[in-house]
């Protein structure tokens, strides 16, 4: 956990753009801003390498990684499975598995065990719906959609403008980094340029998936 002062901020977010402070840039944290911190930083910076850091070790603390779609599920689980006597979690049913997960959500579906690896958030699940496993859904609004999810297809849905939608489908092994000519660079679980062939859509460049238009 980084606790930041507000000259700690500030510094950050100068770092984080250009020169003229007009464009932002790519700025990493822990490879740039963190080794340029400490009584001997290895990065020179008359401005960062005075800042005064404190570290703070947490007796019996544990580290659970966040940084995929399956570990959203895996960690959570992690996190879960602490707590041995299940009557200390508060919950309405029985989950029919425990790795899944809903949060502030209406569902108007009965899950079963063959909805493992499940998270479902901020979201209204119609009875018209089928939900299968290694999905994520999120920020679904009140709807009657007929829809039919295949397993692996996650859905996360924003607001466009007042009163318009935009739904965005991705895998759930998604890793959303890579050069779209790297066959091992993945949408909707396959090779992002087999997704785009098959739509009649043309990517070029060797550009990272995040930057294709």
């Amino acid at each position: 956990i980084w606790l930041l002062s507000d000259k700690a901020v500030r510094l950050l977010m100068k770092h984080s753009y250009t020169e003229d402070g007009k464009v932002m840039k790519a700025y990493d944290l822990y490879a740039e801003f963190g080794l340029a911190l400490g009584k001997n930083p290895r990065i020179t910076d008359s401005e960062l390498n005075q800042l005064s850091v404190a570290i703070l070790p947490l007796p019996g603390g544990e580290f659970y990684h966040y940084g995929t779609s399956r570990e959203l599920i895996s960690s959570t689980l992690a996190v879960q499975n602490l707590v041995r006597d299940q009557r200390a979690i508060m919950q309405r049913k029985v989950k029919p598995h425990p790795a899944m997960f809903v949060q502030n959500a209406v569902l108007h579906q009965k899950l079963t065990a063959e909805n493992s690896e499940l998270w479902i958030e901020n979201s209204y699940i119609g009875e018209n719906w089928t939900l299968r496993g290694q999905q994520i859904i999120t920020g679904v609004p009140e709807n009657n959609w007929n829809l039919s999810l295949p397993e692996g297809v996650c859905v996360d849905v924003v607001p466009v403008g007042e009163a318009n939608w935009a739904a965005r489908p991705y895998g759930f092994n998604d890793l959303f980094k890579g050069a779209l000519s790297d066959v091992s660079t993945l949408f909707m679980g396959k090779p992002i340029l087999t997704w785009a062939m098959e739509r009649g859509i043309t990517l070029g460049g060797n550009e990272d998936i995040q930057n294709a238009p």
